[in-house]
């Protein structure tokens, strides 16, 4: 599986191999292995990101990604738009933008910064 994401201003180039040992994930050009000894081997790349078209869902906005607050950026009530920064989330090291995926009011904050959230729990709801 091989695919792109993009991380604020950084592109990051990602290939998944299975291997009888596991599996080895190349991000750009830098490998690293999973193997059976490995305790990592039991998680799967899904438990940490989540496709952008599911980031939405029902006027609920979602964590991508497991981690923890580390900004809010809008206020209930307040008017964003399309793109717009909602909130960071710190995983594995980076911060990650969360953006509006459409114009709207920001109905509700369901996080408080510092908190630490999962993958797929609901951050903000836009009507």
């Amino acid at each position: 599986m091989e695919f792109e994401i993009e991380l604020g201003q950084e592109k990051f180039k990602i290939e998944i191999t299975e291997t009888k040992e596991g599996a080895k994930i190349k991000v750009n050009e830098k490998e690293f292995l999973f193997g059976e000894k490995d305790e990592r081997k039991s998680y799967s790349f899904s438990q940490f990101f989540i496709p952008q078209k599911e980031l939405f869902y029902q006027e609920k906005i979602v964590s991508p990604i497991p981690g923890e607050i580390s900004e809010i950026f809008v206020k209930e009530k307040e008017e964003v738009k399309k793109g717009q920064t909602l909130l960071t989330i710190l995983a594995m090291k980076t911060e990650n933008e969360i953006l509006a995926p459409k114009d709207g009011v920001v109905e509700k904050i369901l996080v408080k910064k510092g908190e630490k959230i999962q993958k797929a729990q609901e951050l903000i709801i836009i009507k």
